[in-house]
């Protein structure tokens, strides 16, 4: 038997999911009130000359908090679903290439999403225009909610100042750590094209876990923040990521996911000279990340290779707290090859246990 409290987070869950719906109040493009449907705020030719400042603002404090970012021209590309534990993996990944958190700078549009809320409540716009009537309807009968779970309001414009952030580190030569789901695998290739012409070097981290263990941490990530906010410890609130919107993450095209077509798309790419790919979650896998395949490239003319995971002098699992029960009902057999053959590989059937690439 549930207690009230449950009760109260499951039916928040429910409002929450039911407001996401396309058309609904917290769609991220079609909302009425999400930022960029703001004509104060944005016209045809983009952000009005009001928001750019706004902008400006916010880039300046989001600078000023890493003052020695080092200029290597080293990019660090982490990829993986929601809830896979990007973040959490980020500190070992880092220390194994000699860096630090203070020497990169990290561009994640879900950083610009606080910023964005933060400036709304401060300049009254979060109640004025963001938060929906619907919203206001349920606030009216009781229900609380809290500004990171309108994340999806500022979901657009979010992007555009992370899309600007990276621009400028990359004009700037700075080491950068870009953290996306990166399910738009032109997208990808856009991004491996502009390092490879700035005279970048990639590491790509790639992280696999099972649908299921996504929305979990995704909806306990969200949950724990919402207890806090009830609490009045996280005014913020939990993040609210739609289920579906996890859900097309998954969903297959041609036999892979978006996440796994970018990474092809990075493989492909001669200034990429490295591509870990770890997992999290599956069936019979130790608790935290495991490593499970890395390939390097010697030089930008040479194939990216699979190399020996027994000769690294490193554990190959990174122990992390993992509050998800190991899954023992999924399937590690549709995983792709990584084919080095642009032409083919929108071809490739699913391999369980090889990547390889140039084979």
């Amino acid at each position: 038997m549930r207690s009230n409290l449950q009760n109260q987070v499951a039916y928040h869950w429910e409002k929450l999911s039911e407001l996401s719906r396309p058309g609904e109040a917290l769609d991220p493009y079609n909302a009425p009130t999400a930022t960029i449907n703001n004509p104060s705020w944005f016209d045809s030719d983009g952000a009005t000359p009001e928001r750019r400042e706004v902008h400006k603002h916010i880039r300046s404090e989001w600078l000023g908090k890493k003052p020695n970012v080092g200029h290597d021209k080293i990019a660090i590309i982490m990829i993986g679903p929601p809830g896979s534990g990007k973040s959490t993996l980020l500190d070992p990944v880092l220390a194994e290439r000699g860096l630090n958190r203070d020497h990169v700078r990290i561009i994640d549009a879900d950083e610009f999403k606080g910023a964005l809320l933060d400036q709304a409540l401060l300049d009254g716009s979060f109640e004025s225009f963001i938060k929906p009537q619907a919203i206001k309807d349920l606030e009216a009968h009781g229900e609380q909610f809290f500004p990171l779970e309108l994340a999806s309001l500022v979901h657009e414009e979010s992007s555009q100042l992370a899309d600007a952030a990276r621009f400028e580190a990359i004009a700037a030569g700075e080491n950068i750590v870009i953290d996306a789901v990166m399910s738009n695998p032109r997208s990808a290739a856009d991004l491996a094209r502009t390092l490879d012409h700035a005279g970048y070097s990639i590491h790509v981290v790639a992280i696999e876990v099972p649908y299921e263990v996504s929305a979990n941490s995704a909806r306990m990530r969200w949950e724990k923040g919402y207890l806090q906010g009830l609490s009045g410890e996280n005014p913020q609130g939990g993040r609210w990521v739609p289920e579906d919107y996890i859900r097309k993450v998954f969903t297959p095209d041609n036999g892979l996911t978006g996440p796994q077509m970018s990474l092809q798309e990075f493989a492909d790419c001669p200034a990429v000279v490295q591509i870990d790919i770890y997992q999290r979650g599956f069936p019979g896998a130790p608790p935290g990340h495991t490593l499970t395949s890395r390939m390097n490239r010697a030089t930008p003319e040479t194939p990216i290779t699979a190399i020996d995971l027994a000769t690294l002098d490193r554990p190959l699992t990174t122990p992390t707290h993992d509050p998800h029960p190991m899954l023992s009902n999924q399937s590690t057999t549709n995983r792709p090859q990584i084919a080095n053959n642009t032409s083919a590989r929108h071809h490739q059937a699913p391999s369980a246990h090889t990547r390889q690439v140039g084979r």
